[in-house]
C-alpha cells in the first residue's frame, strides 16, 4: 500500500512540474498566391505536444488586400483574413502576426507597409488541445476578378506553446497525487 501511495504522490509531483514548451515552426513560401483557384500549401511538423497557445505569422507582398488566407490542421480550419477590396497599389506589403485578442486588420492599414499583431477572422483557440505534430495547410486565393496580380507569400510560420501531457490527463494525475497525500496522512493518524 505504501508503494502505491508513494507512486501516486510522485505522479502528482511530476504533473505539477510539466511546463509549456515553446515552438516556432517555419511554414511555406510561394509565388503567385492570388489566383481564383485556392492554393493549398502543406507543411509537416515533427514536434509533438498538445497546443496550449498558437499564433501565426504571414508576410504577403503586392495586392494583399484582395486575398483569402486560412490555416488548417487535423480537420479544423481557421480563417485568418478575407479581403476583397483591391485598394492598394502593387507595392504594398503585409507583415502580420495573427493572435487572438489582436487589433482588427482592415484595408485602412498604412500603405505601403502594414505591420502589426492582428486578430484572425476566426479564433485560433480552435487548435488548442490538438496534437501539434502532423500536416498543416495554408490556403490562399484571390477574391477579386483581377486575380493573377503576382502576389507572393514571402514568409509564414506558426508559434506558441505546447504541453507534453494533455490537460485532462495531467489534472487526473494531479488528483491521484492528492489522493495519495490524503491516504498517507490518514494512515499516519
Amino acid at each position: 500500500m505504501r508503494k502505491i501511495i508513494l507512486l501516486l504522490m510522485l505522479l502528482g509531483a511530476y504533473v505539477t512540474q510539466v511546463h509549456a514548451i515553446p515552438f516556432d515552426i517555419t511554414g511555406p513560401t510561394a509565388s503567385n498566391v492570388d489566383e481564383s483557384t485556392p492554393l493549398a500549401l502543406d507543411f509537416s511538423v515533427a514536434q509533438t505536444g498538445f497546443i496550449q497557445t498558437i499564433g501565426v505569422r504571414v508576410e504577403l507582398d503586392k495586392y494583399w488586400d484582395n486575398i483569402f488566407v486560412s490555416l488548417s490542421h487535423l480537420g479544423t480550419e481557421v480563417v485568418l483574413m478575407n479581403f476583397g477590396t483591391d485598394q492598394f497599389e502593387g507595392d504594398s506589403v503585409l507583415d502580420a502576426v495573427f493572435q487572438d485578442g489582436g487589433a482588427t486588420l482592415d484595408d485602412s492599414c498604412p500603405d505601403p507597409f502594414c505591420t502589426g499583431t492582428f486578430a484572425p477572422l476566426e479564433s485560433l483557440s480552435a487548435f488548442n488541445g490538438m496534437e501539434l505534430a502532423g500536416t498543416w495547410t495554408f490556403t490562399l486565393s484571390d477574391n477579386t476578378i483581377w486575380d493573377g496580380d503576382n502576389s507572393d507569400l514571402l514568409a509564414s510560420s506558426i508559434f506558441g506553446d505546447v504541453r507534453s501531457i494533455p490537460e485532462p490527463i495531467s489534472l487526473a494525475l494531479m488528483g491521484f497525487g492528492l489522493m495519495g497525500l490524503v491516504a498517507a496522512r490518514r494512515k499516519r493518524k
